[in-house]
């Protein structure tokens, strides 16, 4: 149970951050739904473009993470 504990405080401001990311673009969808369609249709294409983006840079990001925990802990384990 401790460690579920641990992994809820970690995770909820992932979710909370995922959540808002996704309240935001069905609030933009409204909102912009009310202008028109081709405002709408740009809409789209904006935020098919602010995906593939966010995704890209947070995978790039996912993937160098564990190099560098790995080169900080294996200069502190080689420094001291």
């Amino acid at each position: 149970m401790g460690s579920t504990r641990r992994v809820i405080r970690l995770a909820w401001p992932v979710l909370v951050a995922q959540l808002a990311t996704i309240g935001m673009m069905a609030i933009d969808t409204v909102v912009v739904g009310r202008a028109g369609t081709d405002e709408l249709a740009a809409l789209a294409v904006g935020a098919s473009i602010y995906v593939s983006v966010a995704l890209a840079f947070s995978g790039v990001l996912w993937s160098i993470s564990p190099v560098l925990f790995c080169v900080a802990v294996g200069y502190a384990i080689l420094g001291s």
